[in-house]
């Protein structure tokens, strides 16, 4: 087993260090990622930032002056300087949502300090941001491909996917009743909000799992599973597999290839069957193979 990729941080708050320590020491996030890495600079932090891909830095925007800071956008595509490091701002005060000198450093995520900083909020967020450039690109795909219900039910599912969540926390993002959100999903043919958010926790594990190197029953645990046989069990009813043989099959790519096939394929007035785990794999309630068989036979697109 490989060593956690750090976790990276630009602070000068004395509270706000030790309060990023202490979300390290009791935080489910200490699993994958850890120990914290201070920078003494804008600077240093690209740098840090260069050398551990992915890694999430807790920033504060005012920290030092701006003489000194390299230019580049986060925007989860941009090829810049930051656009494999997730800025989240965290600093006391009212300070901007962009780093000095509108570098183009920008967040993507936001914790105030005494208002919405308590530990676990600061543990999901750390899951939520990490290597989050891929969840994005899958997000942008699913924009470009698939239908605006799917995309924006699914677009949720992956906010909540690090922890244990329940559809009523989708719905209440898109503004719906949950009765309404599964009624809109059965009208145009995609799955079920639980069957989405199934998938993209299978997705948040194992994109996590091969970031960090660790194995996925850990990972599974420390994303709010009870235990790693449940995730195992997931795991196989929607994606047909075990997550040893998904791993034999691509990993995360095959998860993002199936989960595409499934968002944009042409099905009016079907779903996908939450089937008991087995030897076959999935099917639709048409009898037709899910997209995780197309996938295995060469046949899905990308």
């Amino acid at each position: 087993m490989q060593p956690t990729p750090p976790l990276l941080a630009l602070q000068s708050n004395p509270r706000l260090r030790a309060r990023i320590l202490l979300v390290l020491r009791l935080g489910n996030s200490s699993r994958l990622i850890g120990p914290v890495v201070f920078a003494s600079s804008w600077r240093e932090l690209a740098e840090l930032g260069g050398r551990h891909p992915g890694s999430p830095a807790l920033v504060d925007p005012g920290f030092g002056g701006a003489d000194e800071l390299p230019a580049g956008r986060f925007d989860g595509s941009n090829p810049g300087l930051w656009s494999n490091t997730p800025l989240i701002h965290y600093a006391p005060g009212s300070r901007g949502k962009r780093a000095p000198a509108d570098s183009g450093a920008s967040f993507v995520e936001r914790l105030r300090p005494e208002v919405d900083d308590r530990i676990d909020v600061i543990d999901a967020t750390i899951l939520r941001c990490i290597d989050v450039r891929r969840v994005h690109c899958l997000v942008e795909r699913l924009r470009n491909e698939a239908d605006p219900l799917s995309h924006d039910v699914f677009r949720n599912a992956l906010k909540l996917a690090p922890r244990h969540s329940r559809v009523a926390a989708i719905s209440a993002a898109l503004g719906l009743s949950e009765r309404t959100l599964q009624r809109r999903c059965a009208a145009y043919g995609i799955p079920p909000p639980k069957t989405l958010l199934s998938l993209a926790r299978v997705f948040a594990v194992e994109r996590l799992a091969e970031w960090s190197g660790q194995p996925s029953g850990g990972v599974a645990l420390a994303l709010g599973f009870s235990h790693r046989a449940n995730y195992r069990r997931l795991a196989r009813r929607h994606f047909g597999h075990i997550p040893s043989a998904i791993r034999q099959r691509g990993g995360t790519c095959y998860v993002e290839e199936v989960i595409v096939r499934i968002l944009t394929a042409p099905r009016p007035g079907t779903g996908i069957e939450a089937e008991e785990p087995g030897d076959s794999p999935p099917r639709h309630s048409t009898g037709d193979a899910t997209g995780l068989d197309r996938f295995a036979r060469g046949t899905v697109t990308g």
